[in-house]
């Protein structure tokens, strides 16, 4: 099996072809940053698409891509992107405790938690390779459209329903308001690099790991 570094330098080495990751406190800089603005209305967690096929559907609760449209997921969302898609990684991997890079990771690994160094998170006995694709974990993927809560069904991406008790980002289910309201976060800040992506894929990658566009030469923030 290959190591859980070899792995992280596959990923986000070898898809984004750069190195240099910015400070925690540092603002995306550069003349060239695509998608600096982010429209106030997310897109739809579950609205009927052109990709209405069984596999579409699987793929829709599963973060993976259609093989018959071609279309990738993440929540629900739709990821154009193929760079972008393979970078997000949103799946559970795994993998061996005394290969684990740090402290900060055994001890997440231990208690089901995130580390702090290295944005590794650990659930259900599955490594998962970021903060986002970790919370996502932590819910629950469902057609929302087929559920009887007209609320839950609904097509607002980031809404609680105080009726069901749940909590939606995309089309996973939350019941934790504080798993959700970070979800939420690393939601919109996944739509933001979907948008990105539009402009610079290369760009979009760099904004979601926190590095530099080896292309436009932008600077993005760690989170």
């Amino acid at each position: 099996m290959k190591s859980l570094s070899l792995i992280a330098l596959l990923v986000v080495v070898g898809l984004l072809g750069c190195t240099e990751r910015a400070s925690t406190n540092e603002e995306a800089s550069g003349a060239n940053a695509p998608g600096a603005s982010l429209a106030s209305d997310l897109p739809a967690a579950d609205q009927p698409t052109a990709h209405a096929c069984d596999g579409c559907a699987l793929a829709r609760l599963s973060n993976r891509e259609c093989k018959t449209c071609g279309v990738r997921y993440v929540a629900g969302l739709e990821i154009p992107s193929e760079m972008l898609f393979e970078l997000l990684d949103a799946h559970g991997h795994t993998y061996n405790p005394s290969s684990l890079p740090c402290q900060g990771c055994r001890e997440a690994s231990a208690t089901n938690g995130l580390c702090a160094e290295h944005r590794w998170g650990f659930a259900k006995g599955q490594l998962y390779f970021s903060k986002l694709s970790y919370l996502l974990a932590q819910g629950k993927p469902q057609t929302r459209e087929t559920l009887p809560c007209t609320t839950c069904q609904g097509s607002d991406a980031t809404i609680w329903c105080d009726r069901c008790g749940h909590g939606w980002v995309g089309n996973v289910a939350f019941t934790d308001p504080v798993q959700h309201s970070q979800a939420i976060e690393e939601y919109e800040h996944l739509v933001a690099c979907v948008e990105t992506a539009a402009v610079c894929e290369k760009c979009a990658a760099a904004k979601f790991s926190g590095m530099k566009c080896p292309t436009c030469k932008t600077t993005y923030p760690r989170r």
